[in-house]
């Protein structure tokens, strides 16, 4: 696997940029483990957003299917619903302006409140 980019932004900084992009419509599947944390999924979509915009200029999209999903044994989440402890990484697969994209999620804690989502093209 060839890595291209591999973009980290705190969730902070992007909470402030949610109505960047094509976000509304796409619904996150209950496979994810994300699905269950409301505010990391909604930073996640943002993220997506901002990085298809960004790399490939695309501003719509939507979920194909999330594949190889794991998390630490320790992986907790706070009230709000972002990581506290541990680790998920996750592969998306999403289908933008017409083109597939595999994507590779990983995200952490930050350490103040929020997380750590990094996101790389797989192919």
């Amino acid at each position: 696997m060839k890595f291209y980019l591999t973009l980290f932004l705190p969730l902070a900084f992007l909470t402030a940029c949610a109505s960047t992009g094509t976000v509304s419509n796409v619904i996150i599947p209950k496979e994810s483990i994300t699905s269950q944390a409301p505010a990391l999924a909604q930073d996640i979509l943002s993220n997506i957003s901002l990085y298809v915009k960004q790399k490939y200029k695309c501003e719509k999209w939507h979920i194909v299917n999330i594949k190889h999903i794991s998390a630490d044994d320790q992986t907790t989440f706070t009230k709000e619903g972002q990581i506290y402890a541990g680790k998920i990484a996750e592969t998306w697969n999403i289908k933008q302006c017409g083109s597939d994209l595999q994507l590779g999620l990983l995200m952490t804690p930050d350490g103040n409140k929020g997380s750590y989502i990094g996101i790389t093209s797989l192919k």
